[in-house]
């Protein structure tokens, strides 16, 4: 799955995306793709308490860790690039439902950072777009 994260925070523009999975390279599936290059991921560690990965049970009933979901890498390198003051508008785009964990995930970088506001029902494809065409 493919998730980006765009829009304005502290008078900057805001542009990230990444898929999920793991990559212990750091510079594959695990990076972060922002108009400055490659940047890794943060890991569930290095953002917790504020930010915790849930388990999700899959179709076959396991508990998969939700830790590598695009959508936490982005808010986990939203949460250790800005401030608890930080101001401003970020849509969340991703190719698929948000599951359960990530939701959670949403709420809990919407509490860290209170004056960010997240807006997470952003198709992929045209709000990404817009925003990188600088409409957003």
């Amino acid at each position: 799955m493919k998730a980006a994260l765009v829009g304005e925070v502290d008078g900057t523009v805001v542009q990230a995306t990444t898929r999920s999975g793991v990559d212990k390279s750091g510079i594959g599936i695990r990076a972060i793709e922002t108009p400055e290059g490659r940047v890794q991921a943060p890991t569930p560690e290095q953002v917790s308490p504020a930010l915790e990965p849930k388990n999700v049970p899959s179709m076959k009933g396991e508990n998969i860790p939700r830790g590598a979901d695009a959508e936490f890498k982005l808010f986990g390198h939203t949460l250790l690039s800005t401030t608890p003051e930080s101001k401003g508008t970020l849509f969340l785009a991703a190719t698929a439902p948000i599951c359960p964990s990530c939701s959670a995930n949403t709420l809990s970088l919407r509490a860290a950072r209170p004056g960010l506001r997240i807006i997470d029902s952003a198709p992929f494809t045209e709000r990404a777009r817009q925003a990188r065409l600088g409409r957003v």
